[in-house]
């Protein structure tokens, strides 16, 4: 159960913060995964159990829906290459070019050598 906080103080009130941990939940159990629907169970799994999302997070669904759709864009039997992340600045984020797969929010992509790269938000 989630400590109640004053509302903005607790992670789950800001979006980029829970993409960080559902990111990294994906990147923990991606290479293990046998089908689209086990990764989005093992994604949820390790969000909750090891970077401390809230089993009743309302944008649950949202964030693994998105991250299971990004990762179906590589080809399954190169899941266990996939790995990062690798954070970029806008500058560096703008001289991106080459990627096998690219995440709806738009500022994250895989990479030619399978790493997740995404645009750091300052």
């Amino acid at each position: 159960m989630c400590q109640e906080l004053i509302v903005g103080l607790n992670r789950q009130d800001t979006g980029h913060y829970m993409q960080t941990a559902f990111l990294m939940a994906m990147l923990d159990v991606v290479s293990t995964a046998n089908s689209i629907d086990e990764l989005g169970e093992n994604i949820k799994t390790q969000a909750i159990t090891s970077y401390g999302v809230p089993p009743d997070y309302k944008h649950m669904a949202h964030f693994v829906n998105g991250l299971t759709a990004f990762v179906q864009q590589v080809d399954n039997r190169n899941w266990a290459d996939i790995h990062g992340p690798k954070l970029l600045t806008e500058k560096q984020w703008l001289a991106v070019d080459n990627s096998r797969a690219s995440h709806t929010n738009g500022y994250m992509i895989i990479d030619s050598n399978y790493t997740v790269v995404m645009k750091w938000k300052t």
